[in-house]
């Protein structure tokens, strides 16, 4: 009898349905817990970035008070880092996240290539002076400079970015829900990628489009206003400036596709009147140039156009229309490929609009004479349009 309850006994043991919901729970658990772990692994190198750009700032502040108070000059060939070799040590320039290893002569941090040469005391806001950041490092620069903020800033701690302040704190900004570029969205988070620009032009007298009479159904210019010495080159040979332009325009030209826009690098001079409103050709006379502004329709939607071989052209985020409308146009038009418009009226961004890659040689080289700004305004009715500030920086 016993036997037999012996052999009738069944041996515990799993099934295989019961070994692949075991394995599909693990699989389950590892898929849940691992993205989380690699954040947190990422979480311990951004650490390591944030200390080791502190340091930087450090051995940078050090730098300026041994040489009057003035940042370092593009060292051309040799990496930015490695004037610094005396006042700290290369393992600081090595980010954890990055399969290489930076040192002092091959660093992988950025320095804002627009502090170069400058005085400590043109700086004007060091909390909010850009210094360095992670950088991309897939064609860095002989030098490992930053010159352009969209194509070499590198968000590469969970899509975050770390970078310093000339006073010597060290933030992380996030990118992930960002489509807009680097360069606008630092500014409008209160950062300085130009902290010391030189003023070359500012005129604060009222500049009026049209200068007389109905405008309806037409676009009409004011007189150019000559650029200042330093915003363009005289010479092939020469290097393309970097420069800012700053203008507060305020116009009513709302509704029924009307637009207010400023042209630079141009080369009217007296006050002019198209045929038709819609007549874009007509704005700008020249091949090359750049122009930007609002555009309004249904809704105000701001614009820029850079007129190069591509013929590329941005534009901004739709805002809401009012009437009528005063706003701040800035300008940065960079290394000679790149441009960046911003809007804003009462401190608050009304979006952006950038273009990159343009190739503005052509529109910023005047042998002979200057080139013009002009104000440009058009619609199928009968509005105005006036600029009261019109500033022109060297970055």
């Amino acid at each position: 009898m016993s036997h037999m309850q012996r052999r009738g006994t069944r041996r515990a043991g799993f099934t295989l349905i019961e070994l692949l919901v075991v394995i599909a729970i693990i699989a389950i658990l590892a898929a849940i817990l691992f993205p989380v772990f690699a954040k947190a692994r990422e979480k311990a190198r951004q650490n390591s970035c944030i200390n080791n750009q502190r340091q930087i700032g450090i051995a940078v502040q050090m730098y300026v008070q041994d040489h009057d108070e003035t940042f370092m000059r593009d060292p051309g060939t040799n990496a930015w880092s490695s004037v610094l070799k005396d006042y700290n040590e290369p393992t600081i320039y090595d980010c954890p996240t990055k399969t290489g290893k930076g040192s002092n002569t091959a660093p992988e941090y950025g320095f804002n290539s627009y502090l170069f040469g400058k005085a400590l005391g043109d700086v004007q806001t060091p909390s909010a002076a850009f210094l360095t950041a992670d950088m991309k490092m897939d064609s860095p620069a002989d030098n490992y400079a930053i010159t352009n903020f969209d194509s070499q800033c590198d968000a590469r701690h969970n899509s975050g970015l770390v970078l310093a302040c000339v006073d010597g704190h060290v933030a992380v900004e996030t990118f992930n829900k960002v489509t807009a570029s680097t360069l606008s969205v630092l500014l409008d988070r209160g950062y300085d990628p130009f902290p010391a620009p030189s003023a070359l032009f500012t005129e604060s007298s009222t500049v009026l489009a049209p200068p007389t009479g109905n405008n309806g159904g037409k676009i009409v210019s004011s007189a150019g206003i000559a650029m200042p010495a330093g915003a363009y080159r005289t010479a092939t040979s020469d290097p393309l400036p970097n420069i800012r332009v700053d203008a507060d325009i305020t116009t009513t030209a709302y509704g029924n596709y009307g637009h207010t826009m400023l042209s630079l690098y141009e080369t009217r001079t007296t006050a002019g009147v198209s045929t038709t409103y819609n007549d874009y050709a007509a704005i700008e006379p020249r091949t090359t140039a750049i122009i930007g502004g609002i555009s309004a329709g249904a809704n105000v939607v701001s614009r820029l156009c850079v007129k190069d071989a591509a013929g590329v052209a941005g534009t901004a985020t739709t805002i809401a229309q009012t009437t009528p409308m005063t706003f701040h146009l800035t300008y940065y038009i960079l290394n000679g490929n790149y441009v960046l418009m911003t809007l804003s009226s009462d401190g608050k961004s009304w979006g952006s609009a950038a273009v990159n890659g343009a190739d503005l040689s052509s529109c910023m080289t005047w042998p002979t004479g200057a080139p013009t700004m002009a104000l440009y305004m058009g619609t199928n009715e009968n509005r105005t349009a006036q600029m009261t500030t019109l500033k022109v920086s060297k970055l």
